[in-house]
């Protein structure tokens, strides 16, 4: 087995909050779920047994970047750069469910990393400030993956395999 990690097929960026920030996570798709499952052993650390029956993971980071010794004299101090983390699909794999569970994820990581609470109370009648935020910033990056996989030819993005109800749905990429 080779050592070199395989290559997405398709790799974009999707904002957090559409316009109010610049924080991302960046999305890639996989030819195969062994594919996903062999790089998201490597870079999240778990083993592939672990991760045998996994079809999407979202993997949150922040990467900080030190400035260097003359960027230090200049008065420049550590950023944390934009990358939110790493959303990973499998094409074969690529529906509304799994799309929907793992961007739940990196929006609870978002909310973490902007400390916004998503679990406020609101006053009976309507939802938290916070919960609507985290509402939002889920129906942004979930419309957003899907106006982006629209672009790369993806005219429908149900699995297509048998679910419990019996139905089978169709894929057209």
């Amino acid at each position: 087995m080779s050592s070199r990690l395989p290559a997405p097929r398709h790799t974009f960026r999707v904002p957090c909050e559409y316009s109010k920030s610049r924080l991302y996570f960046e999305v890639r798709i996989y030819n195969n779920a062994a594919d996903l499952q062999r790089v998201a052993a490597v870079n999240g650390g778990h083993s592939l047994r672990r991760l045998a029956h996994t079809k999407g993971i979202c993997q949150p980071f922040g990467i900080r970047r030190y400035p260097d010794k003359k960027e230090r004299a200049a008065g420049q101090r550590a950023r944390t750069q934009p990358i939110c983390g790493r959303i990973l699909f499998t094409h074969t794999y690529l529906n509304s469910m799994v799309i929907a569970h793992e961007v739940a994820h990196a929006a609870i990581a978002y909310a973490e990393r902007r400390g916004f609470l998503v679990n406020e109370p609101g006053d009976g009648q309507f939802v938290g400030a916070g919960e609507e935020r985290f509402c939002r910033v889920l129906g942004d990056m979930v419309g957003l993956i899907y106006w982006n996989l629209m672009k790369l030819g993806y005219a429908t993005v149900i699995n297509p395999a048998k679910r419990k109800t019996g139905r089978v749905f169709t894929q057209s990429h």
